[in-house]
């Protein structure tokens, strides 16, 4: 069964340009390795909070 995205195309639209060619490239790994459903979930959550948690960092550098 093919993944599904939709969630994870809308969180990408949150993040940098940067990091959205990043989700892409694991985004593209994934269905090369026809990952299974919760494996790519898990995956691209620990990616986006990793993106988030810079973003945090770097705005509290500005402070």
């Amino acid at each position: 069964m093919p993944i599904d995205f939709r969630s994870h195309d809308t969180t990408a639209k949150s993040l940098s340009p940067a990091d959205r060619q990043k989700y892409a490239v694991q985004k593209a790994e994934l269905i090369r390795a026809r990952a299974e459903q919760s494996a790519a979930d898990e995956q691209l959550n620990r990616f986006f909070w990793q993106c988030f948690e810079d973003d945090d960092e770097d705005e509290g550098d500005d402070q």
